[in-house]
């Protein structure tokens, strides 16, 4: 596997052998876990490591690092690259605090204002110039392939985030936490033996979301379609009409891409479509929480987006709100529904 050493934050698990079933049961418990989860997917080659960001839940970011170098990475090549099957590849799964999600993004996204050892450079003064500027900054320091993290706001270290688990926790001595943060700067990046260590400075650091969030591949969605299979939506019957003296207005909706797909929903109206806290619950995580809802109008059923992230099509055309035909298919993130409608 990859010597690269980053900050793991609290680890859920190590290096299990990778299988798309594993990834796919990793990423359905962390839907699961929702808004309260923030955390990384780390994907371990022998030449390379992997990662994909979680934001809240929801699938943020991607990159990785291979001799080195660090890069963004969209998550579309990301689940590309996982579809290449492998015997030599380990996953991992670690929550994180917001800090360090910005640090490693930061780290995969921009290029350090400042790249070399210690042996070159001044770095109290360095640090001296972040303070008078009361500047941001994320300072990496780079020893044994350990990757340290420390973050400055407004020109002051706030906090640390170390690979280097074993620094300052002997026994005996001072521990890592009685240690002013500058001061472990400064005593991580110039040890005792004078080993230079790289030092990474970054200035720069705006960070974004990848930009292709809808474009997730489909194995990402749960085999879970529904949400509460106790509430209004049941499974249809293939050749049963409906019930003559329904009033009610019905659609049958069918699963035509995604894990179920050719199953058959009958669902009543007005009904909500999201990933949480809607009717028919949909795990999908380019599909907004809220994404859309479906209601009679009359005699005409009304689609509508309900201002969701990734949009919503209606037969291949971005919509926000559209009248339904018998036939129609809409598609909301990876997801993708045919409409037929049941006559009373």
């Amino acid at each position: 596997m990859t010597k690269e050493i980053f900050p793991e934050g609290e680890a859920v698990f190590r290096h299990k052998p990778h299988s798309a079933e594993l990834f796919t049961i990793t990423v359905d418990e962390i839907d699961k876990a929702g808004e309260s989860f923030i955390g990384i997917i780390r994907v371990d080659e022998p030449d390379a490591a992997y990662f994909l960001f979680f934001l809240r839940g929801d699938a943020y970011a991607a990159g990785y690092i291979t001799n080195g170098k660090p890069m963004p990475l969209s998550i579309k090549d990301f689940v590309q690259h996982m579809s290449v099957v492998t015997d030599k590849r380990t996953l991992s799964l670690s929550k994180i605090d917001p800090v360090l999600l910005k640090g490693m993004l930061v780290f995969l996204q921009r290029e350090p204002s400042l790249k070399a050892t210690t042996d070159m450079i001044n770095l109290e003064n360095i640090l001296s110039h972040i303070k008078a500027e009361n500047a941001p900054a994320f300072v990496v320091l780079k020893k044994n392939s350990m990757y340290n993290f420390f973050y400055f706001h407004s020109g002051e270290p706030k906090m640390a985030h170390f690979a280097d688990a074993s620094w300052m926790q002997a026994e005996t001595g001072p521990q890592r936490e009685e240690i002013p943060l500058l001061e472990q700067v400064l005593l991580y990046a110039y040890p005792p033996d004078k080993t230079p260590v790289e030092v990474m400075v970054y200035r720069d650091i705006k960070t974004s979301e990848a930009s292709d969030t809808s474009e997730i591949k489909q194995f990402l969605i749960s085999d879970s379609l529904l949400a509460d299979r106790k509430k209004i939506i049941e499974q249809a019957p293939v050749e049963t009409p409906a019930p003559k003296e329904e009033k009610a207005v019905r659609l049958r909706i069918e699963v035509t891409e995604g894990p179920q797909k050719g199953s058959k929903f009958n669902v009543p109206l007005p009904c909500t479509i999201g990933r949480r806290d809607a009717d028919l619950r949909i795990r999908d995580m380019t599909v907004s929480k809220r994404h859309a809802s479906l209601e009679a109008s009359g005699k005409n059923i009304i689609f509508k987006d309900l201002d969701s992230t990734n949009g919503s099509m209606v037969n291949g055309k971005q919509v926000k709100e559209t009248e339904l035909s018998n036939g129609d298919i809409i598609q909301i993130g990876d997801t993708t529904l045919k409409i037929q409608f049941v006559t009373n």
